[in-house]
C-alpha cells in the first residue's frame, strides 16, 4: 500500500501543494522565482527527498551543497549556481543546465545523458568515475 502525504505552502506569489510519495517526485512548478520563498521551499524539498524529477530550479543558489545521489533528471537548472557542490552519483539525465555555474563541483559518477550544458562553466570541476555523460550543444 502506498503512503501519500501533502502540505500546502503559501506565499504572496503562489500556492504550492507538495506531495510526498514513495517514488519519483515530479515538481514542474517549483522554484519559479529566483531566490524567493518558493525557490527556498523547492531547495528544502530537494534536500529532504533527494529527488526533484522534471522540476524547475532555474537560478537557484546551490553553492557548496551536498547533492550526492540526487535525481534531477529532466530538471530545469538554467543559470543555477552549483559552484563547489558535491554531485557524486547524481542523475542529471535530460537536465537543462544552460548557463549553469558548476566550477569546482564534484561530478564523479554523474549520469547526464542528453543534458544540455550550453554556456555552462565547468572550470575546475572533477569529472571522473563510471558516470555516463554526453555533452549536447544548446
Amino acid at each position: 500500500m502506498s503512503r501519500v502525504s501533502f502540505r500546502v505552502i503559501s506565499t504572496s506569489a503562489a500556492v504550492l501543494l507538495v506531495f510526498a510519495i514513495s517514488g519519483p517526485v515530479f515538481c514542474p512548478v517549483l522554484a519559479q522565482t529566483k531566490g524567493g520563498p518558493v525557490g527556498k521551499a523547492a531547495v528544502a524539498e530537494l534536500m529532504r527527498s533527494r529527488q526533484c524529477v522534471s522540476c524547475n530550479l532555474a537560478g537557484a543558489d546551490l553553492n557548496n551543497v551536498d547533492l550526492s545521489g540526487v535525481d534531477l533528471s529532466f530538471a530545469s537548472l538554467r543559470a543555477v549556481n552549483l559552484r563547489g557542490s558535491n554531485l557524486t552519483g547524481a542523475l542529471l539525465n535530460g537536465a537543462d543546465l544552460r548557463g549553469a555555474k558548476i566550477e569546482g563541483a564534484n561530478l564523479t559518477g554523474v549520469g547526464c545523458l542528453n543534458c544540455n550544458l550550453g554556456g555552462a562553466s565547468l572550470r575546475g570541476a572533477t569529472m571522473a568515475g563510471p558516470g555516463q555523460c554526453r555533452f549536447d550543444r544548446g
